[in-house]
C-alpha cells in the first residue's frame, strides 16, 4: 500500500504538510509539529508496513533520535503504520495503547433520519465563535486529559486551524442552537479531491438529539461546493460514530492501525 492510496493516513497528511514537517526516511515518515510538540498524532513515526517481532525496541530508539531529542517536550512516543495489524503484543506489554482507526468514504452525504431542524450551521467567523469551539473541544475531552494541558494543546491545534481557513484549505464549522455551540467540526481539502472531516465534537448536554448527524451533513454539503472536491472522508475509532456515518451514506473503506503511550506523568 503506497500513501497516497491509504485515506486515514494520507489524508492526515493535510494537516501535516499544512503546519508541521513530513519527512520521508523510506523506510518511514517523521512526521513533527514544533509548534504542538505535545499533540501525539501531530508528533509520531509512520511506517510503510507494520511491526514484526522486536520491531518495538527499534522503533523507540528512531522515536528518540527523530523527535524526542529534537522537541523535548514530545515525552510521549506513538507509531502508525500501512498495512495490516502486524505483531503488536509488544507493544501492548510495554504499555501502549493499541488504536484501530476505520475510513469512511462517501461522494454525498445523506439527509440525516433524525436531523435537528433548530440548528443553525456556519463556518466559524469570529473570535468569540473559535473560542468558543475552542471551549466546547476541552469540554468534550477524554477524562485521562488534564484541562490545563488539553486546553494548551487545543489551542495550538486551532491556530493551526486558522491559518489553514485563511489560506483557503478548509473550514471549522459550528452548529449553534439557542445561541450555544452545541457541535463542531471541521473539514479540509487535501490531493486528489478529496476532503478530510476532522475532530467532530457534540455538547455533553445536547447528545442523541441530531446535533452531529445534521452538522456532519449539512458541512459536508457545503464543503463539497465551496472546496471543489469530490468525495468526503471521516475517521473513526469508535462503533458509535461509526453507525452515525454509515446512516448519513458514508461507507467502511480502509481500517489502519497505531499505538501510542503517554507521557509517564499523564499514565
Amino acid at each position: 500500500m503506497e500513501l497516497g492510496d491509504a485515506l486515514v493516513y494520507g489524508t492526515a497528511q493535510i494537516f501535516h504538510r499544512a503546519d508541521g514537517e513530513v519527512i520521508d526516511h523510506g523506510e518511514y515518515r517523521c512526521i513533527r509539529t514544533p509548534d504542538n510538540p505535545t499533540f501525539f498524532w501531530g508528533n509520531y513515526l509512520l511506517f510503510n508496513a507494520p511491526p514484526k517481532p522486536g520491531d518495538l525496541a527499534r522503533w523507540e530508539v528512531m522515536f528518540e533520535a527523530e523527535i524526542a531529542s529534537r522537541q523535548p517536550q514530545s515525552r510521549h512516543r506513538a507509531f502508525g503504520w500501512l498495512g495490516p495489524r502486524g505483531d503488536t503484543a509488544q507493544f501492548s506489554a510495554a504499555g501502549y495503547t493499541l488504536s484501530e482507526s476505520v475510513a469512511l468514504a462517501c461522494r454525498q452525504p445523506s439527509r440525516p433520519p433524525h436531523a435537528n431542524p433548530q440548528i443553525e450551521v456556519r463556518p466559524l467567523l469570529s473570535e468569540a465563535d473559535w473560542q468558543a469551539a475552542i471551549a466546547l473541544q476541552v469540554l468534550c475531552r477524554a477524562a485521562v486529559f488534564a484541562e490545563a494541558d488539553y486546553r494548551a494543546f487545543k489551542q495550538a491545534q486551532f491556530a493551526s486551524y486558522r491559518r489553514m481557513v485563511e489560506a483557503g484549505i478548509g473550514y471549522r464549522y459550528g452548529a449553534w442552537c439557542h445561541g450555544v455551540l452545541v457541535a463542531e467540526l471541521g473539514i479540509f481539502r487535501g490531493e486528489g479531491g478529496l476532503a478530510r472531516y476532522q475532530n467532530v465534537c457534540t455538547h455533553p448536554d445536547w447528545r442523541r438529539q441530531g446535533m452531529a448527524g445534521s452538522l456532519v451533513y449539512r458541512a459536508g454539503i457545503h464543503a463539497l461546493a465551496a472546496l471543489d472536491a469530490r468525495k468526503l472522508v471521516i475517521v473513526a475509532e469508535e462503533e458509535g460514530p461509526q453507525r452515525l456515518y454509515r446512516n448519513l451514506g458514508f461507507v467502511p473503506e480502509e481500517i489502519a492501525y497505531g499505538v501510542d503511550r503517554a507521557p509517564p506523568q499523564a499514565q
